[in-house]
């Protein structure tokens, strides 16, 4: 831990951004590049949140920042103090709890608004800087000098400033509200007229930045209780006796309190989030749809065109039982690559056959959907119709070869504005799935492969490749090709880390319908859609 002077600045490449004060109110305050207060909202006061951006009620209260979640209009978050009687203190802490930096003014005269520290943009990359820059006019002053109008009057009273814990253990907890929300939830209930991939984001992204604020706690309070308990053994008057007990106890009472407030609030929100999940299930397409939805139970299933297929569930590791859809944009971007051991018990022919139908289904017409499953050992029962299957190396070279020169043809018909006169099975819109990488592939069908993945996306072709991991075969475009894929499992596990608040999820696969009825349901939806000349694309 560094303690910062006025002045100095430090790099800050941690997702989250959180700061907690001592013995003070928090406010905070938005500025664009040209160091004004931003035009909308530039304000974070108690009942008044920006995306990205939450204050915490604590005590003690902080500010919290997912630097990747700032609008980009933002270029400076201020950290303020207000409603302070001495010097109060700002802990700079980082992701896994940490703190990173401390500011503290060198002293006070006479100020009301002290301006702790700035988190900013620079050539791209964040950074924070101490100021301890005094207002004697208060929250006023300080609004005339970035620009901002002054805070409104009529917003809801902070609450008071914290009180120093008794020694030995006066530190602060890291508490940060995992979402923006204008009301009392610190969840922020998704609107209901958004589309649901949108809906199914900003769910994830609720789940993941309250989970990480569960985790970001925890992480704070065991190192501090690891503190207190190394200063209580380094000091002498403290090493044994009554008032060493007492110092002992007041240490892990702090610890249970802190985790027990952490896992109170995560509790809370994930009921929230579960209750807007199941409102949503009921309103996703099929193709989004779990195969025990209402979307599936009536008699007749309709279907719509949705760009979006559900690959599976995710749920957090520090919650296994909260499960929400995992979501994929079609055609894949990037491509999926669905990783096993190469035993039979892991084949991932159901994951396969599960995704065709999803795609099939969130199509606007039929797509063309191919299979390379050299020697027929995947199981693939219940593909959609008119998918083509290549048992064989020859065959699959030939699918491969027409891949690459259906991509050709497809970008010089957009190249000209002509997609409109391709004929159906030559337009944007295809599935191409490979199973059991390596597998026999020469090199140039491998070649072949490595240009659909490059350039298939970006025309219209989705990819999903299952295999093992090539790397210690020496096969180095093979192991580029899984790199730059997103890998999944056919079976729950899995290493996926999110891109909002750092967190870890254990992913279960959509291995298709259970219910056979459901099953036979499925596969009549998919026969209707293919020869109904009244749906879409029929």
């Amino acid at each position: 831990m560094t303690a910062l002077r006025s002045g100095e600045n430090r790099p800050w490449p941690h997702l989250r951004f959180t700061a907690y004060l001592d013995g003070a109110r928090v406010a905070g305050l938005l500025l664009g590049a040209d160091g004004r207060a931003v035009t909308a909202r530039p304000w974070l006061l108690p009942g008044v949140a920006v995306p990205g951006v939450d204050l915490l009620p604590g005590p003690p209260a902080g500010l919290s920042a997912v630097v990747g979640s700032i609008p980009a209009e933002v270029a400076t978050v201020l950290v303020i103090a207000t409603g302070f009687s001495s010097a109060p203190t700002a802990h700079l802490v980082a992701d896994d709890g940490a703190v990173v930096a401390t500011v503290t003014p060198a002293s006070l005269a006479g100020e009301t608004a002290l301006v702790m520290a700035q988190l900013y943009r620079r050539d791209g990359a964040w950074k924070v800087r101490a100021l301890a820059q005094g207002y004697r006019g208060g929250l006023a002053e300080l609004s005339s000098v970035y620009g901002a109008p002054a805070p409104d009057a009529s917003a809801p009273p902070p609450p008071p400033p914290t009180t120093a814990a008794p020694a030995p253990i006066p530190t602060p907890s890291p508490t940060p509200s995992p979402a923006p929300s204008a009301g009392p939830a610190p969840v922020s209930a998704v609107p209901p007229d958004l589309d649901p991939v949108r809906q199914v984001s900003m769910i994830l992204d609720d789940a993941s930045r309250t989970t990480a604020s569960r985790e970001s706690t925890e992480r704070f309070a065991r190192e501090q209780l690891e503190r207190d308990l190394e200063r209580i053994v380094g000091d002498p008057a403290l090493r044994v006796g009554p008032a060493a007990d007492a110092a002992r106890a007041a240490a892990q009472q702090q610890h249970d309190r802190l985790v027990g407030q952490a896992r109170d609030r995560h509790a809370t929100d994930l009921a929230q989030l579960t209750r807007e999940l199941d409102d949503l299930e009921r309103r996703l397409p099929a193709s989004l749809a779990g195969w025990d939805s209402p979307a599936w139970s009536g008699g007749v299933v309709e279907t719509e065109p949705a760009w979006a297929v559900r690959v599976g569930e995710l749920a957090p590791v520090a919650n296994p039982a909260f499960r929400l859809p995992m979501v994929r944009t079609v055609p894949f971007t990037p491509p999926l690559w669905i990783e096993f051991d190469g035993h039979r018990t892991t084949a991932p022919g159901a994951m396969l056959v599960s995704l065709a139908i999803r795609v099939a289904l969130a199509s606007p017409r039929p797509p063309h959907i191919s299979v390379i499953d050299v020697g027929g050992r995947t199981p693939l029962t219940g593909l959609p119709a008119r998918t083509t299957v290549a048992t064989d190396a020859a065959t699959a070279a030939a699918v491969l070869e027409e891949h690459v020169q259906h991509l050709g043809l497809v970008d010089m018909a957009r190249g000209s504005g002509g997609l409109e006169h391709l004929p159906p099975d030559q337009r944007p819109g295809r599935l191409l799935i490979l199973t059991d990488l390596p597998g026999v592939l020469d090199e140039s069908s491998v070649a072949r492969l490595h240009q659909v993945l490059l350039q298939g996306p970006g025309l219209g072709t989705g990819l999903v490749l299952a295999g093992r991991d090539p790397a210690p075969l020496g096969l180095p475009v093979l192991d580029a090709m899984r790199q730059s894929c997103l890998r999944i499992t056919p079976t729950p596990g899995g290493d996926l880390t999110d891109g909002f608040g750092g967190v870890d999820w254990i992913f279960h696969p959509d291995l298709g319908p259970a219910d056979p009825d459901t099953a036979t349901r499925v596969q009549s939806t998919l026969a209707a859609r293919t020869t109904d000349p009244g749906r879409p694309g029929g």
